[in-house]
């Protein structure tokens, strides 16, 4: 058993080093792997039926007969608590011993289901989604890569709520492993509330010798989520995480990882398995509870074409930030109270012809879109702020906005002799990618661009004859991502 806990470790460290390498690489290059890497996942799993067939009933059915493997190898959140949680034994800071089952009872998914659902009938799932494992990662990695980044720049880009959602997954993935081990997979993870459906699996799981066992403690000093009871000589299968540490400190060989004789069910573990299941399923709706209920949406975020607006991106998204390391253009940002990914049209402006956000998704976030469907797809609301434009307040010529506007949505219009010609902007041909904001040089800018609750359809290219406008360039060749043409 020592040697195959030393396997799989070694096992998770090679994960763990692919998930971060994953993240912190940024283009299109890497769509697949990513996308492969996160797609097998229960948070992705939530998202759109068929993924939760085959995804879904595929980890469960494993997890039955194996135990919570998920837990063990797969998880990224998990490696990277494990990972800290090693260091803070090493360096002695580790307080972890074990705690009877009080939270990881029938309380404990009992509290997690008042939780979803509170918050998903007042239509706010960011503490939902801040709980998420895989976006907690995402969410670290990125803005550890951001931080990284950053200092070499020497420059610093990010708000207070930047901040505090990053703290929020250092706490949980790093800080608190140092001290308390795998706490956040025992307590606080609404995935390992799924797992807490099986109760005892009737499959392989830690069995304890009672024989062979002479309650010397050891299991219970090293064990990460604290279910190891040396007084008991039991484990708590309903947290454990199948790490093997204990099994690899006992010095007897009374701990090994199989098939018990009998599975010995009770009252508690029915109830216990009850209000779990309960959890689980607002856990999987919740997403869906508040567009449901037609909620109105405040602010809503301009979300990346092919999700079809912020309503459904919201209902979806597991905030995995995959589509941000996905942008060749880099404008998608974490946003919003969730860190939700939405366009910073600061940064740049949606390509014409770019759907990378869209194939890198392994949640379903995205409808698969087609070129010609995204160049009639807007995604958000435009407005021309005349009195903004450096025609008016400088009386000097520009045009800037009508270059880079894929659609002649915004066109240059003459105003009589020796006059600078001033912006005509046609909203129904108006597609929302942000380029006329993004190059507008006027402060404040002469454009304001807000998102939609749904994406809508444009009337596509704006026909320009010579006689009203001057000459701006046609639409982009649908091969390959468009430049400021100045």
């Amino acid at each position: 058993m020592r040697t195959l806990a030393r396997w799989r470790f070694a096992i998770v460290l090679v994960l763990l080093c692919l998930f971060v390498f994953l993240f912190a690489v940024d283009g299109h290059d890497w769509l697949w792997p990513r996308k492969a890497a996160l797609g097998p996942h229960v948070s992705t799993a939530t998202t759109f039926w068929w993924h939760k067939v085959v995804v879904g009933l595929a980890i469960l059915v494993l997890t039955a007969v194996f135990g919570r493997w998920y837990c063990s190898l797969l998880c990224p959140a998990g490696l990277v608590q494990e990972v800290f949680s090693r260091l803070g034994k090493r360096l002695g800071l580790s307080r972890v011993r074990h705690r009877p089952g009080t939270l990881a009872g029938t309380a404990r998914p009992v509290l997690m289901l008042l939780f979803v659902v509170g918050f998903a009938c007042i239509g706010n799932l960011a503490p939902l989604d801040n709980m998420d494992p895989i976006g907690l990662f995402g969410r670290l990695a990125v803005a550890t890569g951001d931080a990284a980044a950053s200092a070499q720049s020497g420059r610093w880009e990010y708000d207070a709520l930047y901040l505090l959602v990053f703290a929020i997954a250092a706490i949980m993935l790093v800080v608190t492993p140092l001290f308390l081990g795998r706490w956040f997979c025992a307590t606080l993870c609404p995935v390992s509330g799924l797992f807490h459906l099986f109760g005892k699996p009737p499959g392989k799981r830690i069995i304890i010798d009672r024989e062979k066992c002479v309650s010397c403690g050891k299991c219970g000093s090293v064990c990460p989520v604290g279910c190891a009871d040396p007084v008991g000589k039991s484990v708590d299968d309903q947290r454990c995480v199948l790490c093997l540490e204990c099994a690899a400190a006992c010095p007897v060989d009374a701990i090994a990882y199989g098939r018990p004789d009998s599975v010995h069910r009770n009252r508690r573990v029915f109830l216990d398995a009850a209000a779990a299941a309960a959890a689980t399923a607002a856990f999987v709706s919740a997403r869906s509870i508040g567009p449901a209920l037609g909620l109105p949406i405040r602010d809503p975020l301009v979300v990346p074409p092919g999700s079809g607006g912020d309503t459904r991106h919201r209902s979806r998204c597991v905030t995995c930030q995959a589509c941000v390391r996905a942008c060749p253009v880099g404008i998608i940002r974490p946003q919003g109270d969730a860190r939700r990914p939405g366009l910073d049209f600061s940064r740049g402006y949606c390509q014409y012809n770019c759907t990378a956000c869209a194939s890198s998704c392994p949640a379903g976030v995205f409808e698969p879109i087609a070129l010609q469907d995204k160049h009639r797809t807007r995604i958000a609301t435009t407005h021309l702020v005349l009195p903004n434009c450096v025609v008016i307040t400088k009386h000097q010529e520009c045009g800037a906005c009508a270059e880079v506007c894929p659609t002649h949505a915004v066109i240059m219009k003459a105003r009589g002799p020796g006059q600078p010609t001033i912006p005509d902007f046609d909203p129904d041909y108006c597609i929302g990618c942000g380029a006329c904001y993004h190059v507008c040089p006027a402060a404040p800018r002469a454009f304001s661009v807000t998102g939609l609750a749904v994406h809508e359809r444009s009337q596509g290219v704006r026909i320009v004859s010579s006689g009203e406008a001057t000459p701006a360039l046609p639409p982009p060749d649908a091969g390959g991502l468009t430049e400021f043409p100045f």
